[in-house]
């Protein structure tokens, strides 16, 4: 990885409890980056299906995370 920064894994968690990943990404991974990947993984079958970044929400230790920081610095664990 980059800067020689261990990887982070991250598992999105859905609104209803179905589980995307766990996947392991670069520290300097962006929060938008993210959020791509997860509107491309995002099941189809489901009742509600976000149309846009700005639909989808990321939250770590209850907190949202914003779109234009990396998982460095939001702090993911």
């Amino acid at each position: 990885m980059a800067g020689g920064k261990e990887p982070i894994e991250v598992k999105f968690r859905l609104f209803d409890g179905t589980d995307i990943g766990p996947n392991k990404y670069d520290p300097a991974t962006t929060v938008t980056a993210l959020k791509e990947f997860v509107l491309s993984r995002w099941p189809q079958d489901k009742d509600i299906v976000p149309k846009t970044l700005n639909d989808v929400k990321l939250i770590n230790a209850g907190r949202i995370l914003e779109n234009n920081k990396t998982l460095g610095e939001s702090r993911v664990r």
